[in-house]
């Protein structure tokens, strides 16, 4: 089984600006969070209470999630969204994410032996 909780660093991003516009984060704040390369620290307590946790220069952002059960997010620009993560495998989460204007996303987040990948689309 790949080990899941641990600390990650971003090493690059692709398409990130475009998804940010998608979701309707202003452009100040999209280029900011574009330009910075965030550390993320994965946590589990014995509750099966999983916490990603994101820390940049100009603020950290901590959610905290039961697999399959909804919960309140808030996004780095501000915005809430309500949120579902569940997970494939041994080694995948997939959140999806709904904004009160009923745009819907998801962001997965595979592990393997070198780090994590995490991909995010517009669905």
């Amino acid at each position: 089984m790949v080990q899941i909780v641990g600390t990650y660093k971003l090493e690059r991003n692709e398409n990130l600006d475009e998804f940010y516009q998608k979701v309707g984060v202003p452009w100040i704040a999209r280029k900011m969070m574009t330009n910075t390369s965030p550390t993320m620290y994965i946590t589990k307590d014995d509750d099966e209470q999983w916490v990603f946790k994101t820390v940049t220069f100009l603020k950290t952002v901590e959610i905290s999630f039961k697999l399959d059960e909804p919960y309140d997010e808030t996004m780095p620009s501000g915005d809430e969204f309500a949120s579902v993560t569940t997970m494939e495998g041994d080694n995948k989460f997939t959140t999806t994410s709904k904004t009160g204007d009923d745009v819907a996303f998801e962001r997965s987040y595979e592990f393997n032996e070198e780090g994590m990948v995490m991909v995010s689309n517009i669905i």
